[in-house]
């Protein structure tokens, strides 16, 4: 367990006209590196999600959507520093290959890092909103874990408010959680507050995602 956790809650209907989705796009990891050193030489990951549905995740309520391994060229090779959609989408036919994921409210879907997947578009007439949580697991020497195990079953308030922070400035692009300046220092100054309970490794990758965030959203602010 590396405590790479997050909870979804997309909404049936829209706001404003704007269809609710899952995340966009992506591979949990995205470097070629982590597809060169990722794998074990009998081909298992040393990295895994476990996606679990709290609601039951449909075509109608969003689901994943996924490309299977076998169509993505980029899964093993790497992307060659490019985005994986240029990878597995070079011509009309490669959109073929997309399998939806529905799940039941208690099911479990479990994917590598290399796994090009996202989350749907919710029907404007779902009759209820898709709620899920995703947990990652991996072999310490390809990602060490920000907290230490003892932390489990269940870490600290401290442990949990420092994750939180550090969680919402990593996945604020996705969330659009952070817009402006003053609201990414916030979060940063409740994560340095309880940083001592992390990683090292994590505690500096957070700060550096920080300083530029904070840094973009500050020019933006002055123009």
């Amino acid at each position: 367990m590396i405590f790479d956790w997050a909870a979804f809650f997309v909404q049936a209907g829209g706001h404003n006209g704007a269809a609710p989705a899952g995340w966009p796009p992506h591979r949990d990891r995205m470097s070629d590196k982590s597809a060169q050193v990722g794998f074990r030489p009998d081909g298992s990951p040393r990295y895994v999600t476990f996606w679990m549905a709290l609601t039951d995740a449909t075509l109608e309520t969003s689901c994943l959507m996924a490309v299977p391994r076998m169509h993505d060229p980029g899964y093993r090779g790497g992307d060659a520093c490019s985005s994986p959609l240029d990878t597995v989408f070079r011509s009309p036919d490669r959109y073929q290959h997309i399998r939806p994921l529905p799940v039941d409210a208690g099911g479990l879907v479990a994917f590598s890092h290399r796994l090009l997947h996202w989350g749907s578009a919710a029907q404007p007439g779902a009759p209820a909103p898709r709620i899920s949580i995703a947990f990652a697991t991996a072999d310490p020497l390809f990602e060490k874990p920000y907290l230490p195990q003892d932390a489990l079953p269940v870490p600290s308030l401290e442990q949990r408010l420092g994750l939180i922070a550090a969680q919402t400035l990593i996945y604020s692009e996705n969330e659009q959680t952070i817009t402006t300046a003053g609201t990414g220092q916030m979060f940063y100054n409740m994560f340095s507050e309880y940083a001592h309970h992390f990683d090292t490794d994590f505690q500096e990758s957070v700060r550096r995602l920080h300083a530029f965030k904070y840094e973009k959203l500050s020019q933006n602010e002055k123009s």
